[in-house]
């Protein structure tokens, strides 16, 4: 069991805190100096001294200033709580989709179920009731600090931390936008963006590219794949570079199968995407043989989370390699389109992301071809009509 620090005192409160006592002289530690007291709440640093020299005397008047600064009725300057402040950049943000969730409807878009959760764990940890209209600039950094750090002691992975940084980030960026009626700056403190990432330590996010397909692993998966009602979710993946989710929640009515192109909207956005002869072969085949029942019909029928699971049985049953994914398909699709001489950006818009996000996540540079690369010819030797490839010897 840890040593419970004798200068370091527990605060009721929701959530709890600590105040800390030091004896400190103008060159440091002090034995024969009073001691000092400091404690952050509700976004504020305290501090001050007890002027006491005695331990003891010191704790209790420390103590009874913790309790004072909790039990005193906060002063909502802003007229904000954190709770308020995130309902409000929520409504500002997505006021479709708040004023549902408000209503207690289904909510069909993830990045605001996304913000609205991060925002909410961060509110609950932080104490959604804090008032902020008087919080200088650098305790909103600390609130943000503190769960930060408090996600990476539960062990949470650097990337879901930047995530949760990033949410915070916007949400600081709808305050710093936010006015009253007569035009004036809600927060006027906030000169800067108090979650921006150089302003926090942050641990290390590191992107991991993983690997496509082999020509092998695609040939057993397609072998065990065809008959399977997922079929055309893995043709939409591996064909045409569709994420997982998106091939599943498309409706059949998007398709032009006529002029082999289909309309996608993901993220937000909407694109129209070629499809390969391949792609367009198989999902001719596939309406032929299995016809919607309507135009609204989805590719995948049922919830798109139980498509991993169809293709977890199907790589059990038919021992396909364990990294024979969805996304693994997605990213083969745009390996593949690099090694058909697909120029990046029309890649990257195929794809819907871009050239940079590919490049660092997706495509694996087997994908270029060294002899395209060998063939590029630069000066010509208009003797022989061949680029010269070996430097002449000196005499």
């Amino acid at each position: 069991m840890a040593k419970r620090d004798p200068n370091k005192f527990r605060i009721k409160a929701n959530p709890d805190f600590y105040v800390t006592i030091s004896q400190h002289g103008r060159d440091g530690y002090d034995k024969n100096a009073v001691w000092h007291y400091v404690f952050w709440y509700d976004g504020k640093r305290h501090r001050g001294s007890t002027g006491k020299l005695d331990h003891a005397e010191a704790t209790t008047v420390a103590v009874a200033e913790a309790e004072k600064i909790r039990d005193s009725k906060p002063q909502s300057t802003g007229g904000f709580t954190l709770k308020q402040a995130i309902n409000a950049s929520l409504r500002q943000r997505w006021p479709i989709e708040h004023s549902a969730a408000e209503a207690g409807d289904t909510v069909g878009s993830e990045s605001y179920m996304d913000a609205k959760g991060r925002l909410n764990a961060w509110a609950s940890f932080t104490c959604e009731d804090t008032t902020l209209g008087g919080l200088e600039f650098d305790a909103f950094t600390h609130l943000v600090q503190r769960y930060i750090d408090k996600r990476k002691a539960d062990g949470m992975k650097g990337r879901t931390i930047k995530n949760d940084q990033l949410v915070i980030s916007n949400f600081f960026t709808s305050m710093m936008k936010l006015k009253t009626e007569d035009g004036k700056k809600v927060f006027p403190q906030l000169v800067h963006n108090p979650a921006a990432h150089n302003l926090l330590t942050m641990p290390e996010a590191e992107t991991r590219k993983l690997p496509s397909l082999g020509n092998e692993e695609r040939k057993a998966l397609i072998k065990a794949a065809r008959k399977s009602e997922l079929w055309p979710v893995i043709v939409l993946c591996l064909g045409a570079g569709f994420r997982p989710k998106g091939a599943c929640l498309s409706s059949w009515s998007k398709f032009d199968l006529e002029q082999g192109v289909f309309t996608v909207t993901e993220k937000g956005e909407e694109r129209h995407v070629p499809l390969s002869d391949w792609t367009w072969k198989e999902l001719k085949a596939w309406t032929a043989s299995h016809p919607p029942a309507d135009a609204s019909q989805t590719v995948w029928p049922y919830h798109h989370d139980t498509a991993h699971d169809v293709l977890d049985k199907l790589r059990k049953a038919h021992g396909l390699s364990a990294r024979t994914t969805l996304q693994a398909l997605r990213r083969t699709a745009d390996t593949l389109l690099y090694a058909a001489g697909v120029n990046p950006q029309e890649a990257a818009r195929i794809m819907g992301h871009t050239v940079q996000t590919a490049e660092r996540r997706y495509v694996a540079f087997q994908a270029v071809d060294r002899a395209k690369v060998q063939a590029l010819n630069i000066e010509v030797d208009e003797k022989k009509g061949r680029t010269p490839h070996k430097t002449p010897h000196r005499k």
